[in-house]
């Protein structure tokens, strides 16, 4: 999609003595040049931020924390009291657990676990996340990828966590970045420019992974009940499309 970077190619002259006696002259020394470093590029994702962090923050179980044994030491026994009344045990407190009520939660996300192939190539969903576009700004370098979505009246980032495998023995190419979307009544073009790298040709056996995202301008983050992913089917650049049909997920919020 864009230039990852730049590869910088110097040659060196060399020099021979072409008669009997001739003495070869010394090479020339050449300065190195500068190392260059390329400019940042988006790699930090809306998916980065919603599908990645958020998802895996939200249902990965915290691992435990190693703790060293007391040191021994030798009881001392409790002075005894006489007619003491014992007190009463208060029962622990339940701890609450998050829940992502409707209409009480800006962000949403759900993990998924959704598959489908055509033609040997498998298409995994593994969540989908909804975000107020103002709170996905906030994060550094979001407000000038965003620019163009916030003059439209972009009010919801969606993003949806993509697994392609090609299963089959060719060459074979899939877009998921150039689907479509339906919540509610709005059906919109997913953006190939702030989705992650999961298209294109992938040869046999190749993964890619990554997020497609796409703006909504008239859903709330928090109103979304449902959405409707649609990829077109894998293709060979020569012979056409492979399916008969794409790939269609139905993903719905409890």
């Amino acid at each position: 999609m864009r230039a990852a970077g730049l590869t910088l190619l110097i040659g060196m002259l060399f020099l021979c003595s072409c008669g009997a006696g001739r003495v070869p002259e010394p090479l020339p020394t050449y300065t190195p040049y500068p190392t260059y470093t390329p400019y940042p590029t988006p790699e930090l994702k809306v998916i980065t931020v919603l599908v990645k962090v958020v998802v895996t923050a939200t249902h990965a179980p915290q691992a435990a924390t190693a703790t060293q044994p007391p040191p021994t030491s030798t009881p001392v026994p409790a002075p005894e009291t006489p007619n003491a009344t014992p007190e009463p045990t208060q029962p622990l407190a339940p701890t609450p657990t998050a829940t992502l009520a409707p209409d009480s939660e800006p962000r949403r996300v759900r993990d998924l676990s959704l598959e489908q192939e055509r033609a040997g190539v498998v298409v995994r969903i593994s969540g989908v996340a909804f975000t107020p576009i103002e709170t996905v700004r906030e994060y550094p370098g979001m407000a000038d990828l965003l620019r163009e979505w916030t003059a439209e009246g972009v009010q919801t980032v969606g993003v949806i966590g993509v697994e392609v495998y090609n299963s089959s023995g060719r060459v074979i190419s899939v877009e998921p970045a150039r689907g479509t979307v339906i919540v509610g009544n709005e059906e919109v073009r997913t953006s190939a420019w702030l989705s992650d790298d999961v298209g294109g040709q992938f040869a046999p056996g190749e993964t890619k992974e990554g997020g497609v995202t796409f703006g909504l301008k008239e859903t709330a983050a928090q109103r979304v009940r449902g959405v409707q992913y649609r990829v077109p089917p894998p293709y060979d650049r020569i012979q056409g499309p492979l399916a008969d049909e794409g790939y269609e997920f139905t993903m719905q919020f409890e």
